[in-house]
């Protein structure tokens, strides 16, 4: 994917990587704390949901970045890719991404389009071995 391209949020599928998109913040859930076994930290999290005139997703933005997003404002996502959560696809920053709030808003951001609603089968790689005599 072009980086330089910007592109739509209906334009999104699952599992893209390393795309550019221009998206307004149309709600900002609670922050919640979540427990990771993996590192034994505590992380903050925050769903927001975002789009633009094609539709919306959720974006899932964890720490620091939570507090750069402000409902109402409109953001330049540089880095960013889709993933699925228990189905359902949402929209993310690379740790490499950029985030600039850009003056160039939206008049009628469309809301029918709810790209995260949609339910998405995870593609799961067929299981292989070698039978050992």
């Amino acid at each position: 994917m072009d980086r330089g391209e910007i592109l739509k949020v209906n334009e999104l599928k699952p599992h893209m990587k390393e795309f550019t998109i221009v998206v307004k913040v149309t709600e900002k859930e609670a922050i919640r704390e979540v427990f990771s076994s993996k590192t034994g930290n505590i992380y903050s999290v925050a769903q927001l949901v975002v789009g633009d005139d094609t539709g919306v997703i959720k974006l899932v933005v964890w720490d620091d970045m939570i507090k750069k997003f402000r409902k109402g404002d409109t953001y330049k996502i540089t880095g960013a890719y889709t993933s699925l959560f228990r189905g359902h696809m949402q929209l993310n920053l690379s740790k490499e991404g950029a985030l600039r709030k850009t003056p160039k808003g939206f008049e009628k951001i469309n809301k029918r389009n709810n790209l995260s609603e949609d339910t998405h089968q995870r593609k799961y790689k067929p299981y292989s071995y070698k039978e050992t005599i």
